[in-house]
């Protein structure tokens, strides 16, 4: 009985101290790098993005499943986190796991902008008519591969970032990450060609979300 107790102390000592090493770890390299704190890296509880000035302290260790931190590097793209965490995972992504999935126990808090709130990640997520697939199938019908471009021989990825209002529309449509003038506008263009979304929804009711999505420019 005493040793399993003490193996208890001892794991849950180990997660203490993981917490507190990962916070440090990611504090260091985004002061060093970029002059940014812990806040700005990405909190991801159970699978959901937190609000930046969450707490990780409040969490309690012995709750806690696993912890990894994600940061841009040859493995992990930058263009790759943004896509899928958003602007502020370029300072990295701190992932937890808790076993009583306490993330369903936190309000997800929205931004807000113009008077009207904008989450970054709700319960039920805006979605295209015809899911992931009838998106790409939208954008690939209507793409232009600019002339400039394919002549200078220019191939990657413009990722934008838009608004899905309350009622499904396009709004705001942003590039977060340039490829090369032509093609970022072109990208814009075809965005902003979108029909109604099936707008997100938050405590069964519809939202504004933003919306972040990579658009691929390939020569063949």
């Amino acid at each position: 009985m005493k040793n399993q107790f003490s193996k208890t102390k001892k794991t849950l000592c180990i997660a203490i101290i993981s917490l507190i090493t990962v916070t440090t770890s990611v504090n260091a390299q985004t002061s060093s790098s970029s002059n940014q704190d812990i806040n700005k890296a990405v909190k991801v509880l159970d699978d959901k993005i937190l609000a930046s000035d969450f707490d990780l302290s409040s969490i309690e260790a012995k709750n806690i499943e696993s912890l990894s931190v994600m940061k841009p590097d040859s493995i992990n793209k930058v263009a790759d986190l943004v896509a899928k965490y958003g602007e502020n995972a370029k300072y990295g992504v701190i992932l937890i796991k808790t076993k009583k999935r306490e993330a369903d126990l936190i309000e997800i808090k929205p931004t807000e902008e113009n008077d009207e709130k904008i989450y970054q990640v709700v319960q039920q997520m805006p979605q295209f008519p015809g899911g992931e697939t009838g998106l790409l199938n939208f954008i690939c019908r209507n793409i232009k591969y600019p002339v400039n471009a394919q002549q200078n021989r220019i191939q990657g990825r413009v990722i934008v970032r838009f608004v899905v209002s309350k009622t499904g529309q396009v709004d705001r449509v942003e590039v977060i990450r340039s490829l090369f003038s032509d093609c970022d506008k072109e990208a814009v263009r075809v965005i902003k060609l979108l029909p109604k979304f099936i707008p997100g929804k938050q405590n069964g009711e519809n939202v504004a979300v933003w919306y972040t999505l990579p658009i691929s420019f390939k020569l063949q």
